[in-house]
């Protein structure tokens, strides 16, 4: 809502509506959001108060994009299916490791998406916002999903945002999306500032290339008419991997007051910057054939191997 503030209220950021059109969803969870507590996530630095991330029928909501069983996921659907956006984005706040980011990003896998607008995001987007953050003090790095002990020890893995998520989900319309996960153990208020570089960096991006992302989408689009071969499941290739810069903390172990057993904890005292393992690419394990049409015994109509 800052960001919708200023962007009303000042000139100059005006001008990067030009070429874009924001539709903003304030709250998702409706329900959760009344539960006010600060003891869901008993170790998130504020704020004072936050919601609980289930409705109130207890359903996960970020979990819940392709099966729809709660309102609130069938009201998006409808939504999204009438504004088609070109790009999607879906704010959090993520537990787990320690390290040196205050924001992390998983964007939309790229392998599962189409081509030409797997080389836009690739090629141009995530270098431009990456770029961005660099340059206004907040660098930021890949989602830190690990196997291994401490991020470090085997390096990371992409996130696979299959369509229960809303990333996932929004793929399958060929809409890039990214889900922002500022880091619970900072500070409230870094993690807005975050959150707005990052909104307001992505604006600028898409209204400087607003012609080239609407024709690569174009071309996604027109393709998946003629598309024949549908992926449906992937899984990680573990022999493919890039190096990345990470800043992290030593991971070290002490033993815990509760149960007097070795535990993790991560030292941010002895701080490091150390070139890791990221294994970004997936490969297609499950495809299924598009199906025939057939002429329908009605004059006019068409089917896809179910008429009556």
């Amino acid at each position: 809502m800052m960001l919708a503030r200023d962007y009303v209220q000042k000139k100059e950021l005006r001008r990067q509506l030009e070429n874009v059109t924001l539709v903003i969803i304030p709250i998702y969870n409706v329900d959760g959001s009344l539960v006010r507590n600060s003891t869901t996530r008993a170790n998130q630095n504020g704020p004072e108060s936050y919601g609980f991330r289930g409705n109130a029928r207890n359903l996960d909501l970020n979990r819940d994009y392709i099966k729809q069983d709660s309102r609130n996921a069938r009201a998006f659907a409808q939504l999204f299916q009438r504004w088609q956006p070109d790009v999607y984005v879906d704010t959090h706040t993520s537990d787990g490791a320690d390290y040196q980011y205050t924001m992390t990003l998983i964007a939309t896998q790229k392998d599962k998406l189409h081509p030409v607008l797997s080389q836009y995001l690739t090629q141009r987007l995530l270098p431009a916002l990456y770029g961005g953050m660099s340059k206004r003090k907040s660098p930021m790095t890949p989602y830190v999903d690990f196997e291994g002990r401490t991020p470090d020890a085997r390096g990371l893995q992409g996130f696979l945002e299959t369509p229960r998520y809303s990333t996932g989900y929004t793929t399958l319309f060929n809409t890039i999306g990214f889900v922002t996960e500022t880091h619970m153990l900072k500070a409230y208020t870094p993690r807005v500032r975050a959150q707005y570089d990052f909104l307001d960096l992505l604006v600028r991006s898409v209204h400087q290339d607003a012609a080239a992302l609407a024709e690569a989408r174009a071309t996604a689009q027109e393709q998946l008419r003629t598309q024949t071969q549908f992926p449906l499941a992937w899984a990680i290739d573990t022999t493919s991997f890039e190096k990345i810069s990470f800043r992290g903390y030593e991971g070290k172990t002490k033993p815990s007051a509760v149960s007097g057993q070795p535990r993790l904890w991560y030292d941010r005292a002895a701080p490091y910057i150390r070139q890791i393992n990221y294994y970004n690419t997936f490969r297609p394990t499950v495809s299924v054939t598009r199906p025939r049409p057939t002429s329908s015994r009605r004059p006019g109509v068409k089917c896809w191997n179910a008429c009556a």
